[in-house]
């Protein structure tokens, strides 16, 4: 069988159970693990990745008003590595390529591969879909034991939480221009590891927030993790919300409880390390209880001034 694969988290979930090996080709922003690097890239992005987070959300939007996706397909080498399956999302236009562009693209193809479109909005709709994507590539055996060693991570994060009255009220921030509260499975994320989300819908749409509306509700935890960056890109950010004015006054800034994570590994793409992500919060929020709290390149302290 020939998969590509234009979702980042499908790509893991594939090297993760086993079956790397059948991949053909990728999208752009499929990077993990390194070795998926050496395969041809079938797709690329219509707005620089390195400009500052507001123009990549006007660039992102712009294209939208045109009537557009900002991806594009690259149709020649698709007909080149003729895939059977391919794989793709709907649940956000913005981070990755959806079906229906897919669909259209692959339909006119010669000989049209199967398209496996996933949508994940919860952490139990991930581990469902390894086994969806393990039975589309018939490795549902190992897809299956890769579920049933997450979920007993996860479990045994969630049994040795504190007591609720102990949990910090959390600020998750996934984009910082706008200001962005992270929904979906991240709210879940933070309950996992011991948190309460005071600004996040679960399985819901990322929220859009004020400095106002932040400072009222006064986190007395705050994780930066942009989605779709890593440690180093977040930090060339930093000072658009480190400079803001309502920062320094936050409960969670004022205690040194603030932290900068690597968002594209752990809390943006919905495959196998959101659950190395709920285990790198756990250790920021109760280190007393997980165990020292993770430095480069999983995650690190914001200070008051940044």
């Amino acid at each position: 069988m020939k998969v590509v694969s234009f979702l980042p988290s499908a790509t893991e979930m594939l090297f993760a159970m086993g079956a790397g090996d059948l991949l053909v080709a990728r999208s752009h922003e499929c990077d993990h693990p390194p070795e998926v690097r050496r395969l041809p890239v079938a797709s690329r992005s219509r707005v620089r990745a390195g400009q500052a987070p507001g123009a990549i959300h006007e660039g992102v939007w712009r294209t939208f008003a045109q009537g557009r996706s900002h991806f594009e397909i690259d149709v020649g080498l698709l007909e080149r590595v003729g895939p059977d399956l391919v794989i793709c999302q709907d649940t956000c236009s913005v981070c990755a390529l959806t079906n229906d562009q897919v669909e259209r693209t692959v339909a006119t193809l010669p000989d049209p591969p199967r398209v496996l479109t996933l949508s994940a909005h919860r952490l139990s709709d991930v581990l469902a879909e390894i086994e969806e994507v393990g039975r589309a590539v018939d490795r549902p055996e190992a897809a299956r034991e890769l579920v049933r060693h997450l979920r007993e991570r996860w479990d045994a994060v969630k049994r040795m939480r504190p007591p609720r009255d102990q949990w910090p009220r959390a600020l998750y921030l996934e984009w910082f221009d706008p200001l962005m509260a992270g929904g979906g499975w991240s709210p879940e994320q933070l309950e996992s590891a011991g948190a309460l989300d005071v600004f996040g819908a679960p399985g819901g749409s990322s929220t859009h927030l004020t400095w106002e509306e932040i400072r009222s509700r006064a986190p007395d935890a705050v994780v930066l993790g942009p989605c779709g960056f890593d440690l180093n890109r977040a930090r060339e950010d930093l000072p658009e919300i480190t400079g803001a004015p309502g920062w320094a006054v936050l409960p969670a800034v004022r205690a040194r409880r603030a932290w900068l994570v690597d968002g594209k590994a752990f809390m943006s793409r919905s495959g196998p390390r959101l659950f190395d992500g709920i285990e790198v919060l756990a250790r920021l929020f109760h280190p007393d209880v997980y165990g020292p709290a993770p430095g480069e390149p999983e995650a690190l302290p914001v200070a008051p001034g940044g």
